[in-house]
């Protein structure tokens, strides 16, 4: 999947009008800075999703469908509690975030439409960790070898001078995002559902903390600076995220100590 980026985006961006230093440098905004917060934000889910493959295998050898089910309602609210905020927080602070880590404003586009990109492929990860624990191994293969000729036809459509790295980076977004809802309609049709209105607390939750991220972040710039302002309203973010699902009721303790993370503390 990487690899399509890496063979037509440039191109595409040449043949857009941009010079081969340009185009060079735009996708190094995509690939070198974007998509590696992408893969450091969904290490947790894929240490989710890995840890689901044998809980949910031993469940359906007994044929125990209400352990399942349980089971993936959890797993799929603990990835959205992780990539839902993550995501948003990557698309408000967008610039920030890169003039602290990269020290340049410039991947800011890169990274904000990037954002989508972690919330899907947490899904996608997590869902094909059912799918495969289910014995189902071969149907994350198909769905992401769809998804591989979607984001071929994106790339082609979307990597344009409108649009530039901003239209691969949906490109990816549409790749993720349709392999992800395929894995969720396969699993609606084993009847695996989903407590669907707690993830729409935690999207809720995560609006309401983007707001607060954004805020307190142009509040606090002339004061103190980009780099301080960002890591205040990071921090001012987290707090605000914690407080809103703790009075929405969407977590509880025994959720939490699935994460491996979170079961030390």
């Amino acid at each position: 999947t990487n690899s399509i980026d890496v063979l037509l985006v440039p191109g595409y961006l040449i043949d857009s009008g941009f010079t081969v230093e340009q185009a060079t440098t735009l996708f190094g905004y995509l690939a070198g800075m974007a998509q590696p917060l992408l893969l450091l934000a969904t290490i947790p889910t894929v240490s989710l999703a890995t840890s689901l493959v044998p809980a949910i295998a031993e469940a359906y050898t007994l044929k125990r469908t209400d352990i399942i089910e349980a089971k993936a309602a959890t797993a799929m609210k603990l990835c959205c509690l992780i990539t839902v905020p993550a995501a948003v927080g990557m698309a408000v602070l967008a610039e920030p975030i890169s003039v602290l880590l990269y020290g340049t404003a410039k991947a800011g586009t890169a990274i904000m439409h990037s954002a989508p990109s972690l919330w899907f492929l947490g899904l996608h990860q997590v869902t094909t960790g059912m799918l495969q624990g289910m014995g189902h191994s071969n149907l994350p293969m198909v769905h992401m070898l769809v998804g591989i000729i979607a984001k071929l036809f994106a790339v082609c459509q979307l990597t344009n001078a409108a649009w530039n790295i901003a239209g691969a980076a949906w490109a990816t977004n549409i790749n993720f995002g349709l392999t992800a809802l395929l894995n969720i309609l396969v699993l609606h049709y084993y009847q695996i559902s989903f407590r669907w209105y707690n993830i729409v607390k935690i999207i809720f939750a995560a609006a309401l903390m983007g707001v607060a991220a954004w805020w307190s972040q142009q509040l606090l710039v002339p004061v103190v600076g980009v780099i301080i302002a960002t890591i205040c309203a990071m921090i001012f973010a987290a707090l605000v995220y914690a407080v809103l699902l703790y009075f929405m009721g969407v977590v509880t303790k025994q959720e939490l100590e699935q994460l491996p993370v979170m079961k030390k503390i």
